[in-house]
């Protein structure tokens, strides 16, 4: 199963060998009625299916976020079931996009080059892995939280060099390559004073928050590499998009 795609749900009568037709039939999503006796609510959504067996059909044309976190029941006379779509692993797929994937990567004053990857919305969780001048590694897991029917993810990689476009590629229940919708060869910065006294009031402002982070995201002045003004642009959009926060000044 993926977003946007048709899937069928089936209702089966174990106490009949073939439907009866002349009997109500009806399929609810949550408390709302789309198909009763074959009339539809919505058939540009839905489309009821009829057997010649003991079941009949439900037809959802494009599958939404929605479908997935809401109870499904089919009626049959006075019998009634009620079901949520059950996704896992293997028969659910949510796969990264251009638009929920985003790529950052920065070269520390030590010389450690870093390849950070974001995905606003995957599904199952990924493995990926990196591959530049005929060298693999494998991305590590920093952070993720689990949605209703999707992870956010986010996960690093440390390379030996970021002056040539490496290749990944993340492995859900399919092999998808990752596209870089803009490169630009790393360059190793130094860091201003203005720089280190903005990172020092970022820690000050985590420790006040009471914020628990792992080791390798303490250094916001490598997360954010760069000018001073990027920098602090950075640090905001981090601060929300990672942890949550609303886009407050560290003082």
């Amino acid at each position: 199963m993926r977003i946007g795609e048709p899937v069928i749900l089936t209702c089966t009568v174990h106490s009949e060998e073939t439907i009866d037709y002349n009997r109500t039939r009806q399929w609810l999503k949550g408390t709302e009625s789309i198909v009763y006796n074959g009339h539809l609510d919505k058939p540009s959504e839905y489309m009821e299916i009829l057997t010649t067996h003991n079941q009949f059909k439900l037809l959802i044309r494009n599958l939404t976020e929605s479908d997935l976190t809401s109870n499904y029941q089919c009626r049959y006379g006075f019998d009634t079931c009620t079901r949520k779509l059950q996704i896992n692993a293997e028969n659910f797929e949510y796969p990264p996009t251009v638009k929920t994937t985003h790529i950052m990567y920065n070269t520390s004053s030590n010389e450690q080059t870093y390849i950070h990857l974001h995905f606003a919305k995957v599904f199952p969780f990924p493995n990926c892995t990196l591959a530049l001048e005929n060298n693999y590694y494998q991305f590590r897991n920093s952070s993720f939280v689990r949605h209703s029917v999707y992870y956010e993810v986010f996960l690093n990689c440390e390379v030996t060099s970021c002056n040539i476009k490496p290749e990944i590629n993340c492995h859900l229940i399919k092999e998808y390559p990752i596209p870089w919708t803009m490169f630009q060869a790393c360059q190793v910065l130094k860091k201003t004073v203005a720089t280190k006294l903005l990172h020092d009031e970022i820690l000050r402002f985590l420790k006040r928050k009471k914020i628990n982070i792992r080791k390798e995201d303490t250094d916001f002045a490598n997360l954010c590499y760069g000018e001073d003004n990027m920098f602090s642009v950075c640090f905001k959009g981090l601060l929300t998009e990672k942890y949550g926060l609303n886009n407050e000044p560290a003082r």
